[in-house]
């Protein structure tokens, strides 16, 4: 079973493997850094994903989604309280990919602008993922 697999399999249990990262749908993992603000510093590209690379599963909770040129993009929190994901399913029902941060902080709003997938934390940190590199992900911190 792939990592792809498994992430389509925890999906349908409403889980997800914890993987501290991005995986593309053709295999490649991004390996993130996150600061002391829940911002992520770096994006690191490791050349494949090894099944290895998540030990656990956390529950998905509270996500919010939405549709843009035929992909359905879903956000919410992990379990384990400082949980954010962010994962994309093409009209066929397939992963395209998925962000997975323990340190990220619940993600609760979503929405599309300029191409890109923007998700807020619950810390006003906003994460954009442009659609066709969402391992160029970059954020925001928001003043409230």
């Amino acid at each position: 079973m792939t990592i792809l697999d498994i992430i389509s399999e925890s999906w349908h249990n409403e889980e997800l493997p914890v993987i501290d990262g991005l995986i593309k749908s053709d295999g490649s993992f991004y390996d993130i850094e996150v600061d002391d603000d829940c911002r992520p510093v770096e994006m690191n590209y490791q050349p494949t994903c090894r099944d290895s690379y998540f030990e656990y599963c956390s529950s998905v909770l509270g996500f919010t989604s939405i549709t843009h040129s035929g992909i359905t993009y879903y956000c919410g929190e992990g379990s384990y309280g400082g949980d954010g994901f962010l994962l994309a399913i093409n009209s066929d029902n397939k992963v395209e990919w998925l962000f997975f941060s323990q340190y990220a902080n619940p993600f609760e709003k979503l929405w599309v602008a300029n191409n890109e997938i923007h998700v807020m934390s619950n810390l006003n940190i906003e994460w954009i993922f442009p659609v066709d590199s969402p391992e160029k992900v970059r954020s925001e911190k928001h003043c409230i």
